[in-house]
């Protein structure tokens, strides 16, 4: 009996002692340091004194860096091709009928297959990329649907929640000049609607927000948006839970099913 006695208070002790540390594991502070630059976007998570990347996922192909900043090169000086020998123009009339008509239309390159979004499993990447283009399109939305549906735990969790460092430079482009100036205006009061909520759910220090408009989309490759995500361990991770959750019940987060060709 004093054995069993001795062995539950070790067991419950141990048991104990690994409580501990799961809290405090819990309440040591997590942070993302989110980027997007020329075209790619890089997550980076830092726990305690370890730091690691979590996007883009080790082994995805990676993009090639946008040229549009780059200066066109003048085209290399090319030899001018000999000049061709002179024939009767009765031969090459008869060169013309032997020879076989030009390949169909059939033998024309095949499209390229469309590369998966971020290569991540479980279609985690289509849905990201459906989320990102609602941002783009109607942010007021995006806020929404990200933080609408948190309840008044999730609310507070939410306001311990800390946005450090948003720099966000971004142009708008449309299909003519009259075109960019109503999108610019359109989403420029989108935007501050959508900035305004977010400050609301959580606390927010902003270091650059800018938003152009681009008549001639020569700007495209210097759109960026950097921030830093600070909580603790058990904030962030409930919130990303709630987040992936979000991701498969979302209907405006859903990706575009394609059609069947008839």
């Amino acid at each position: 009996m004093t054995i069993l006695l001795v062995t539950l208070k070790v067991f419950g002790a141990a048991l104990l002692i690994l409580l501990l540390l799961l809290l405090a594991a819990l309440l040591l502070p997590l942070g993302l340091d989110i980027r997007y630059a020329a075209g790619q976007w890089q997550v980076q998570a830092w726990y305690a004194l370890l730091h690691f990347a979590l996007y883009p996922p080790k082994g995805a192909p990676q993009q090639a860096p946008s040229s549009a900043r780059e200066a066109p090169k003048e085209p290399a000086a090319q030899k001018p091709p000999p000049a061709a020998k002179a024939e009767p123009a009765q031969n090459t009339q008869k060169a013309d009928k032997t020879q076989p008509p030009p390949p169909a239309a059939k033998a024309q390159a095949k499209p390229e297959p469309k590369p998966q979004a971020g290569g991540l499993p479980f279609g985690i990447g289509a849905r990201l990329d459906a989320a990102l283009a609602l941002l783009q399109r109607d942010p007021v939305a995006f806020v929404r649907c990200a933080f609408g549906h948190l309840g008044w735990l999730g609310r507070g969790a939410a306001k311990s929640l800390r946005l450090d460092h948003v720099t966000v430079f971004w142009t708008v482009t449309g299909q003519d000049a009259a075109a960019t100036a109503v999108t610019y205006g359109a989403l420029l009061g989108a935007l501050n609607t959508a900035w305004a909520l977010l400050q609301q759910s959580v606390r927010v220090q902003a270091d650059r927000l800018w938003l152009e408009p681009d008549f001639t989309g020569q700007q495209k490759a210097d759109r960026c948006i950097s921030l830093q995500v600070r909580s603790c361990a058990a904030v962030l991770l409930w919130l990303a839970l709630r987040f992936a959750r979000r991701l498969y019940k979302e209907p405006l987060w859903q990706p575009e099913k394609s059609k069947p060709l008839t």
